[in-house]
């Protein structure tokens, strides 16, 4: 895979994953150490290891074209020709754990960094650690919902896309087996 097949809409989703996490894990730094130094860096090498991590995923999986094409076929597109099985069933399976699991997990870091954010306030009286504290939970609150609202509806067709799949390989036994 080369980074030129990458176009905007696929630099903006790594970049995103790099603000989002890079920004988390400098807000929880700020618990552990009073250095703005630290902080900076630690938030900095997060975003930079995310966009790395993504990159590799895509080119792991076939190259970012391979993920598009996958993406608009979980979306109603027609199946992707070029991209092998297994590759196809791992992203059927990540589209699943994001739509389900993964919303939990979002939600619950909201509530966990907004719960924070009040307790600075009411307990410390420190605006800078709850304004830090707070905007991670918004950020979270606004990452689960967009996959509520966007990735969500196409959960069932990925659901039955990979059972299909599977379906193939083992006419015989049940998708759940």
């Amino acid at each position: 895979m080369h980074l030129r097949e990458i176009d905007a809409a696929g630099w903006l989703r790594a970049t995103g994953a790099a603000v989002s996490g890079g920004f988390t894990a400098a807000v929880f730094s700020t618990r552990f150490t009073g250095s703005v130094t630290v902080v900076v860096l630690v938030g900095v090498a997060t975003a930079v290891g995310l966009v790395v991590l993504v990159v590799a995923a895509w080119a792991g999986g076939g190259g970012y074209a391979a993920h598009r094409a996958l993406r608009t076929w979980v979306r109603g597109g027609s199946e992707p020709g070029g991209v092998r099985r297994d590759r196809k069933l791992r992203f059927l399976r990540d589209i699943v754990d994001r739509t389900g699991w993964h919303l939990w997990l979002g939600a619950a870091l909201a509530v966990v960094f907004g719960a924070t954010a009040v307790a600075d306030l009411v307990g410390d009286h420190d605006v800078g650690g709850a304004l830090l504290t707070g905007s991670s939970a918004v950020l979270w609150a606004v990452l689960t919902v967009r996959g509520i609202v966007v990735d969500r509806p196409h959960r069932e067709r990925a659901q039955l896309l990979y059972a299909e799949l599977v379906m193939v390989e083992r006419p015989t036994e049940t998708p759940d087996a």
